[in-house]
């Protein structure tokens, strides 16, 4: 994965079409760890995005990129709306209908030889 295609990737991370992101840029047995959640596949995590996203609207803003072909880092400010009180806040059970806020992420991802996402882990930055 180029620079091009994770861009296209984040167009559809954006425009929360989770269903693409899912099928288009993750393998089947995917595994994601983020601080809230943990996933072994595609169809677990898809479900809990899904759920999340009904009171989370979410956007990824890029600020630097770095590959060596097999391996993207990606240091991110992860931009979160909240729709409705929920507890799947990047705040926890604390958060509520309006807040909004930026959250700076580290995002590693490993590319399947198929171009696709195998592993993604991403944690907060300080």
């Amino acid at each position: 994965m180029n620079f091009e295609s994770y861009l296209t990737y984040v167009a559809a991370f954006n425009s929360q079409d989770w269903k693409r992101v899912h099928t288009e840029f993750y393998t089947p047995d995917v595994v994601i760890d983020f601080p809230v959640a943990r996933f072994d596949n595609a169809a677990d995590s898809l479900t809990w995005f899904e759920k999340a996203h009904e009171s989370i609207f979410e956007t990824l803003i890029v600020r630097t990129f770095r590959t060596d072909g097999r391996t993207l880092v990606v240091d991110l400010d992860v931009h979160f709306i909240l729709l409705a009180d929920t507890p799947m806040s990047p705040k926890g059970p604390a958060g509520r209908a309006g807040d909004n806020f930026e959250v700076p992420m580290l995002a590693v991802y490993d590319i399947a030889p198929d171009g696709r996402i195998a592993r993604l882990t991403v944690t907060f930055e300080a």
